[in-house]
């Protein structure tokens, strides 16, 4: 299913994404896409989670240093393996 352009971004990231600490030095204009393909994932690229479910860990620490509320629903960028990946341009 293509992506809602109402709640995604110009370059297919959810407008609310929480970009987590790991995240803090990606220059986000380098971003330029989202592959579902991870075989041809490398070091150095990006994933993207959907909140699912709360357990143990109900906050994220923001690329910015702060905490953040985690919600069902929410969008995280982080550098989790087995997610879809977005691909930075070089």
């Amino acid at each position: 299913m293509p992506p809602d352009p109402t709640r995604w971004g110009s370059n297919l990231l959810p407008q609310r994404t929480k970009w987590s600490f790991v995240t803090r030095r990606v220059n986000r204009l380098h971003i330029s896409g989202i592959a579902e393909n991870l075989t041809n994932a490398v070091a150095g690229d990006l994933a993207l989670g959907q909140v699912m479910a709360l357990n143990r860990h109900k906050k994220i620490q923001l690329a910015e240093g702060r905490l953040s509320e985690l919600y069902p629903g929410d969008h995280v960028r982080g550098d989790t393996p087995g997610m879809p990946i977005a691909k930075m341009s070089a």
